[in-house]
């Protein structure tokens, strides 16, 4: 046993140098087989980052986007500094109809069908935005654009049916189409009838559509239904009590003892305004006979005012201010603001804001007694205080926008170029904007004004959407254009054209109108009249609106028998201005 213990001790003794020798060598062989550590060398393009962009959302409001569709100017919600104004388009930006979602920040794949065409994007209408944004250069890079869902998918449109041909109509100013197929019924006297053309309906009816909006603006209507209209006695009260109210007195029409427009005085100019106001007026009012309960007499009177102002009364009485004629530039402005009094006075508006006054019941009880009062200063100081209101308004935003909408079909079917239409109001946020901005801010709004005019939006002006689209340098001053745009309409709260919303919602809601509502309209055809228009305003400054005795009834006004002029278009005298 000893001999055993001693022979595997020696073994060992002689194996454990070996095996230390030979790990040795391994790790000889290891290190030997192991690639030294060598500092990786940077890209050849590493260069130090400007900025990085933040992933950002937000909702704004379109003012250009025009072809090649790689830029977009828009006003965003909350941006009071104008960071978000300018948006560019890259190969991977994406126009779908909803909202795609990411995987581990990776974009799912939207099918061609769920997308849209970049040309549906137009000024006005109201977006919401997936973008990268760069804090430094003010660049914002989108990755997808959504329009709201009010401008396409279901729609329902309620209102007066004022135009119609065959499948295609106008209801309440929006433009509808008969869907194949869709079917509208009659309602009341006109219950167990049904009508599957616009042309077997009632102009002046009351129609409430259901359907699909396309991105056009045209809603496709599959069904509906109609109900005839009568006039309704708060409205005639409301007339009565107008007209009790108004009182003539040889160069002047009178409100109570200090409200007092005087007219003007040149033939051709009063003649002027009357004509372009009765084209204005909708077939299915203007064809009634004048002693029919339905018709609306319309008359329309210049006024000596140098404000810029124009104001409608629920018996159809129309007043335009002198001040304003002279600070328009065209006819079809004019065209613009008359059509927009007269669809406050179609819509039954006055009605529908005094039903809910403190002096409704006062007016309904004046227009219910028929001989009760005789002369101005007899009419009880409320209801002359209510028909002075009518003045500067009480309409409420749904209003004004609805006297927008109608207001633009008057004009279009009148001959007139709609665009006008928002140069109006780009008028007037200029005059909201004296005297209340910074010069930096005067200037800054100035270009947005000249930038945005819809007279350049549906025009291939390539000039202009270049230079605006370049860069947004010019429009990057200490004040943003943005904020001064802002700043400026937001002061005064209210357009100081009567009590409308801010000039901003007037400008981008006629806007809208004109690229949806109107998108497939021709203007080639539609007209302006600026040369017809400056003859009238030379007559005017020669004196036409200068204060002088005139008979009772305004100059060149047929009267009906009670001292008051029917609203006809004058048989004599007429303006030797001619027009398109």
């Amino acid at each position: 046993m000893e001999t055993i213990r001693s022979i595997l001790l020696a073994g060992l003794f002689l194996l454990l140098p070996m095996t230390l020798i030979a790990q040795k060598k391994d790790k000889k062989k290891k290190e030997a087989d192991t690639p030294a550590v060598v500092a990786p060398k940077p890209p050849a393009d590493d260069k130090p980052v400007d900025e990085v962009g933040l992933d950002k959302t937000a909702r704004a409001t379109i003012i250009s986007f025009k072809p090649p569709y790689r830029y977009m100017l828009v006003l965003a919600d909350k941006d009071e500094e104008g960071r978000f104004s300018h948006v560019f388009m890259t190969d991977s930006t994406l126009f779908p109809k909803r909202r795609v979602t990411y995987a581990k920040n990776k974009r799912k794949e939207v099918k061609p069908g769920d997308l849209l065409s970049p040309s549906s994007f137009r000024p006005g209408m109201d977006i919401n935005f997936h973008f990268d944004h760069y804090q430094r250069s003010l660049r914002n890079v989108a990755k997808e654009i959504y329009l709201d869902d009010d401008y396409f998918g279901r729609a329902r449109v309620s209102g007066i049916l004022e135009f119609r041909d065959g499948n295609r109509a106008v209801i309440d100013g929006h433009e509808v189409k008969m869907d194949e197929g869709a079917v509208v019924k009659g309602l009341e006297e006109w219950k167990n009838k049904t009508f599957t053309s616009f042309n077997q309906m009632q102009l002046g009816a009351e129609l409430t559509v259901t359907g699909r909006r396309d991105t056009s603006g045209i809603v496709y209507i599959k069904q509906g239904t109609m109900r005839p209209i009568e006039i309704g006695k708060d409205d005639l009260l409301m007339r009565r009590a107008v007209n009790k109210s108004l009182v003539m007195n040889k160069d002047v029409l009178q409100i109570g003892q200090d409200k007092t427009f005087r007219f003007a005085t040149n033939r051709t100019v009063f003649a002027y305004v009357n004509d372009l106001g009765q084209k204005l007026i909708p077939a299915y009012i203007s064809s009634l006979d004048e002693n029919h309960p339905d018709y609306i007499n319309f008359k329309f009177y210049l006024v000596h005012d140098e404000s810029f102002n124009a104001s409608a009364y629920p018996n159809g009485t129309v007043i335009i201010h002198t001040g304003l004629l002279k600070q328009l530039e065209n006819e079809a402005q004019l065209a613009a603001i008359i059509s927009h009094e007269i669809a406050h006075v179609t819509q039954r508006h006055h009605t529908k804001s005094y039903r809910t006054g403190k002096d409704w019941q006062l007016l309904a009880d004046v227009g219910s007694v028929l001989t009760g009062y005789q002369t101005g200063s007899d009419i009880p100081a409320q209801v002359i205080q209510a028909v002075k209101d009518m003045s500067f308004s009480s309409y409420n935003r749904e209003q004004e926008t609805q006297a927008d909408r109608v207001g633009l079909q008057y004009m279009v079917k009148g001959g007139y170029d709609p665009r006008e239409a928002a140069k109006v109001w780009e008028k007037l946020a200029r005059d909201e904007k004296q005297g209340e901005e910074t010069e930096a801010e005067a200037e800054a709004l100035q270009y947005v004004l000249n930038s945005t005019s819809v007279g350049e939006q549906r025009q291939d002006n390539r000039e202009r959407a270049t230079n605006l689209a370049a860069t947004g340098y010019a429009l990057r001053y200490p004040n943003y254009s943005m904020q001064a745009f802002r700043n400026v309409t937001a002061k005064k709260g209210e357009s100081v054209y009567a009590s409308h919303p801010r000039s901003r919602d007037r400008f981008n809601h006629v806007n809208f109108l004109l690229s949806t509502a109107f998108a497939s309209t021709s203007f080639d055809n539609l007209a302006t009249n600026e040369q017809e228009f400056k003859q009238v305003q030379a007559l005017l400054k020669e004196g036409g609106s200068a204060p002088a005795a005139t008979p009772a009834v305004a100059p060149n006004s047929p009267s009906n028998g009670n001292g008051r002029p029917t609203g006809r278009k004058p048989t004599t005298g007429k303006t030797p201005v001619k027009r398109k």
